[in-house]
């Protein structure tokens, strides 16, 4: 069966893109009917509607929801194009209307959302008051279809390697290494040099904000034979961080997700990575004008200064030779 590109176009809707996008994303049609405040008859029935429209079946069924087959997929890379141009198109509207306020949408992955980026939009928002930021924090896989998508302008955090290739630009801005964190006056710290063996002593405080960082702060536990049964997880990184004030307990954690902390004093970290084995972070974005936008330009200059300073107080690695050789175009990160 075939069908004309006017039959298409003037039969698929809006609110279909929205069906998809809500299945896709949600994975369930009870999630999404909830998503989309219809019920799951309204919605089963929408679903309906565009596979007639389609003349083919575009999701399968399975025991813990459901989930696009080839059919499917071209039109959620469909939906999440054109919804995510319908989002960035209202942002614009609103920045135009007030007064051509600067509009940028940031992913945040978690470490950067929780050591970071607080500092650069701080020192922004003194810097240009009619700035306006929208900050979305997720995981890489939830960031990265919003991005492609148009819906965010770029994602800062933690660069991984990618599973298969996906045209969007990655930037290594620094490199974020694994560390013994505990409060500056802890007896660890004593001595004036850091015996590692002697952390074993302390409970432990290991986070678990993703499983990306779960798995790294685990590989380096072991690497160092810090492994012990006293041992205390925390998804919170500000529940973490006051443990870590308040007591004796000391954590294993990428050192950026308490950068605030360490500038002030209050909190201090012991490198357990050197700089070829710590973790790469940056900016991921698409080829294309967002990058150009004067918010975002005033943000990526405002990272790399802030990122300097980390570096000076010893949270992260900055690279001196970061430049175009660190541009990564869909191959690793």
């Amino acid at each position: 069966m075939t069908m004309s590109s006017v039959f298409f176009e003037h039969r698929i809707k809006v609110r279909h893109l929205r069906v998809i996008e809500a299945l896709d994303r949600q994975k369930s049609l009870l999630r999404a009917s909830r998503v989309l405040n219809v019920t799951q008859p309204a919605l089963t029935r929408a679903l309906q509607e565009i596979e007639e429209i389609v003349g083919a079946p575009l999701f399968e069924r399975h025991s813990r929801g459901v989930r696009p087959n080839a059919m499917g997929e071209v039109l959620v890379q469909t939906a999440h194009v054109v919804l995510g141009q319908l989002r960035r198109a209202q942002d614009t509207f609103e920045g135009l209307l007030q007064d051509d306020a600067l509009t940028i949408t940031v992913g945040a992955l978690p470490v950067a959302a929780s050591g970071l980026l607080p500092a650069v939009l701080a020192a922004l928002y003194r810097a240009e008051p009619t700035l306006r930021v929208r900050l979305l924090h997720g995981r890489t896989d939830e960031l990265l279809p919003k991005l492609a998508g148009n819906e965010i302008d770029l994602v800062v955090g933690r660069l991984y390697p990618l599973a298969r290739y996906d045209a969007l630009i990655r930037k290594v801005l620094y490199q974020d290494p694994i560390a013994l964190v505990a409060r500056s006056d802890h007896p660890l710290f004593a001595n004036g040099q850091v015996r590692i063996a002697e952390a074993a002593a302390y409970r432990q405080v290991l986070p678990t904000l993703s499983q990306h960082v779960e798995r790294d702060v685990a590989q380096v536990t072991r690497e160092h034979r810090l492994a012990t049964r006293d041992q205390l997880r925390s998804s919170s990184a500000s529940f973490t961080r006051e443990i870590l004030l308040g007591t004796d307990s000391i954590a294993v954690m990428p050192s950026m997700m308490v950068a605030g902390d360490i500038a002030r004093g209050e909190l201090r970290a012991f490198q357990l990575q050197q700089p070829s084995q710590a973790r790469a972070g940056g900016v991921i974005y698409r080829d294309g004008s967002a990058i150009h936008k004067p918010g975002v330009r005033l943000l990526m200059r405002e990272l790399e200064h802030q990122l300097a300073v980390m570096a000076e107080q010893g949270a992260v690695w900055v690279d001196d030779q970061i430049s175009e050789d660190n541009l990564l175009l869909g191959e690793s990160a």
